[in-house]
């Protein structure tokens, strides 16, 4: 697992389109403040849909019929949600691979390295 999405953001570019998407440590923020709906944007349709599904026991917790403690399925809904948004670049990242977006900055990085070395 590479963490250097934290410390450094990524570009991906789409072979077909030309699009490019970054992928940095403003991901957790954004995906911090609109979870599922983030997710969504950024085409990891999987991961939004899960995310959606796993905080959705969360707002029905107060209910009468409700066999499972109320404090539980919140909390089990923000820890969701809070992992979630920690792991959001790494998710949007393996996702944009996975459909075959190549990473912009990579080849260049690379180049300069091989070139430093004597």
């Amino acid at each position: 697992m590479d963490l250097s999405v934290y410390l450094e953001p990524r570009k991906f570019r789409q072979a077909l389109s030309g699009r490019t998407q970054m992928v940095g440590v403003s991901s957790v923020l954004w995906a911090m403040l609109s979870g599922p709906f983030y997710f969504w944007k950024k085409g990891a349709r999987n991961e939004a849909l899960l995310l959606a599904m796993a905080c959705v026991p969360g707002l029905f917790a107060g209910a009468p019929h409700s066999p499972v403690d109320p404090e539980m399925l919140t909390e089990f809904s923000s820890l969701v949600w809070v992992v979630f948004a920690l792991l959001a670049p790494l998710l949007v990242m393996r996702r944009l691979r996975r459909q075959g977006w190549t990473e912009i900055d990579a080849a260049l990085k690379t180049r300069a390295i091989h070139l430093r070395a004597p």
